[in-house]
């Protein structure tokens, strides 16, 4: 007797324990009111769940009972799809229901105020993420591309002025690099002998020739008075 009243405590008192869970849901769409709202459950027990008249509830009450013979496979993704907007923007929390009325488990209250493609998502708490409907939630941190840093203004007003300035004395300098000289004509010189002698060169060569007859003739006149002397002197020495 006390082991029957026991039994009929326990399923009183004690919730019925289950692995499914809300994991993700999407609120405000893209397309708002023209885009599709949905609620995505996930099966975390080792074997199928029969889920015939469970139900889903917002925050202003029934949304969603499901078919009669509905199984949610072991370590499926399950979606519920609403053709109509039901779920608040402004801030709501999703509560599911066993075919009993046992609570099997429930969001928090949650708002998605614009309407895009990131969703609610349960990883260690619900985070604000990009969607992955019908598969395993993105937990990991998402990296944001950085912008580029921007120069300061002064930097930039430096590299305006050097560039600038190179124009500038691009265009001062270029012209002349440009300007092409004039050749200069170099006069040939012959230096053929036979050429030399003809002409003016040929009166420059006898007059020439003529002061080293000169000289010649000089030098002999004066070795022979210098040879005279010499002579006179010995002369005079031995007498």
């Amino acid at each position: 007797m006390r082991t029957g009243i026991l039994i009929l405590v326990l399923i009183i008192f004690i919730p019925n324990v289950s692995a499914l869970k809300i994991t993700e849901f999407e609120s405000n769409p893209v397309g708002g009111r023209e885009g599709t709202e949905w609620i995505e459950l996930y099966n975390d027990e080792g074997e199928d769940l029969d889920v015939s008249d469970w139900k889903i509830h917002d925050n202003i009450g029934e949304r969603h009972v499901f078919d009669n013979g509905t199984i949610i496979s072991s370590e499926e993704y399950y979606v519920v799809e609403f053709s109509n907007p039901v779920l608040n923007n402004g801030g709501d929390f999703i509560i599911l229901y066993d075919a009993t009325g046992t609570k099997i488990d429930e969001t928090e209250t949650l708002e998605e105020s614009e309407s895009g493609s990131k969703t609610w998502q349960l990883c260690d708490s619900w985070e604000f993420k990009s969607s992955t409907k019908g598969e395993e939630n993105s937990c990991e941190e998402e990296t944001l591309e950085e912008d580029p840093e921007e120069e300061p203004e002064e930097e930039v007003e430096e590299k305006t002025k050097e560039k600038k300035v190179v124009k500038k004395y691009r265009e001062v300098v270029d012209p002349q690099v440009k300007e092409e000289t004039e050749p200069i004509e170099l006069e040939m010189i012959n230096l053929n002998p036979k050429v030399i002698k003809t002409g003016d060169f040929k009166e420059e060569l006898d007059k020439g020739n003529s002061y080293a007859i000169y000289g010649f003739a000089a030098f002999c006149i004066l070795m022979i008075a210098l040879f005279m002397l010499r002579k006179n002197k010995y002369k005079n020495e031995f007498n």
